[in-house]
């Protein structure tokens, strides 16, 4: 596996104070999410330059804890920044059983404080949030007696609240960004994402902290929602207890989207790769609409997930439909549903603005009614097409 180094940063979006992106943030953070800068390098350790930045929307997540001496120790992952403000990485809490009110810090620190739910989202308290940290230093080795900062306004668990698992994705929400040059990755708008590239790199933290990285192809596998499965394209890499949460990033159409994060249990990581199960990530594309509420982040799913299958048309016919029942047509594929009505009154006089009945001269009165919103996007058939032939059937 290879090193990752980090990039220099181009662009900005401001995004100072806390809660979920504004609906402007949201389209900037769209519109330069994923793109690498290219032409930069950056000096570390030794006066050494290295070579051109592949994440730069990777963090290093810390979490604090106390140990068997009350002292504190420290826990990190690999996180991944979604907007200026927020980032997304595996769930590092634990309950006791269904319970929230002891969260544990990653197996090491029964806290005493209880989650607070918002719906199915579990909230961390406010008490327990100095002990989470972040920043951009993956590329040294992990200092175990850094000094936390007063970083984050509010740590989400994604339906924390109905089962507390390490597979949950975690939000982590920023006072103000850590860099003002953040790049964040996209994230996927559909679970069908992973099935529709032909590869993604992993990207995670090695044993001493810094970021390392393996290229993966999606296979299937009996795992269900809301995991998905990969295989190393190299045979001679793999996955085990080390990374979870290795972050999957593909790139999809020039953008950087981040797929989900590794989920698997293999902790044999001295086996022998070639003959390693399936590995096991969680698809985030199952959590776009989460991730929207929670964060601001918001995507619209792709076309083919929302159009509804074309309906067969409905078979010509001169009958009258029987009053009070529902009829469906489809014209270019598009169900229409129509509700048929009493007959209309038949008047032998002419009136303005009624129709008439080109055989029998008998004049039809007919009266008006407001469009019918009948799809998602809150239009009506009058929208999108001019031309509309009304039958009007005469029961003599």
């Amino acid at each position: 596996m290879k090193l990752l180094y980090l990039l220099p940063l181009l662009v900005s979006i401001v995004g100072v104070g806390a809660g979920r992106i504004s609906e402007q943030e949201n389209e900037e953070t769209q519109m330069i999410c994923g793109k690498r800068a290219d032409g930069h390098h950056r000096k570390v350790i030794n006066g050494e330059y290295v070579k051109k930045g592949e994440h730069p929307w990777a963090v290093t997540v810390y979490m604090r804890f106390l140990d068997k001496k009350n002292q504190f120790d420290l826990f990190y992952g690999v996180g991944t920044m979604i907007s200026s403000r927020h980032i997304v990485k595996f769930n590092s809490l634990f309950n006791t059983g269904k319970n929230t009110d002891n969260l544990n810090l990653n197996g090491h620190e029964y806290t005493g404080y209880k989650g607070i739910c918002e719906g199915d989202n579990l909230i961390v308290p406010q008490e327990l949030l100095s002990r989470f940290d972040a920043d951009f230093e993956y590329l040294n080795d992990v200092n175990k007696n850094r000094e936390f900062h007063n970083t984050v306004a509010k740590v989400t668990v994604i339906h924390g609240c109905k089962e507390l698992l390490t597979s949950n994705p975690m939000i982590i929400e920023l006072i103000a960004p850590l860099d003002n040059n953040t790049v964040p990755a996209c994230i996927s708008n559909s679970a069908r994402n992973w099935e529709r590239v032909d590869e993604f790199s992993v990207y995670g933290t090695n044993k001493a902290g810094p970021l390392v990285s393996g290229r993966f192809k999606p296979i299937e596998c009996s795992a269900s929602a809301p995991f998905s499965c990969a295989e190393a394209s190299n045979k001679s890499q793999g996955l085990c207890n080390g990374d979870f949460g290795g972050s999957a990033i593909a790139n999809m159409d020039h953008r950087h989207v981040m797929l989900g994060f590794y989920a698997g249990d293999n902790t044999d990581c001295r086996g022998n790769t070639e003959t390693m199960d399936p590995f096991k990530f969680v698809n985030l594309g199952h959590y776009r609409q989460e991730i929207c509420e929670a964060t601001g982040v918001c995507v619209p799913p792709p076309v083919e997930d929302v159009t509804p299958e074309p309906q067969p048309e409905a078979p010509s016919t001169t009958a009258a439909p029987e009053e009070g029942t529902t009829t469906h047509y489809s014209v270019n594929g598009e169900e229409i549903k129509a509700e048929t009505f009493a007959p209309l009154i038949v008047s032998n006089s002419s009136t303005k603005g009624c129709v008439t009945n080109g055989s029998s001269g008998e004049v039809i009165k007919a009266e008006t009614f407001e469009p019918m919103l009948i799809d998602h996007r809150g239009s009506t058939r009058a929208d999108r097409v001019r031309d509309i032939h009304i039958h009007i059937h005469l029961n003599k």
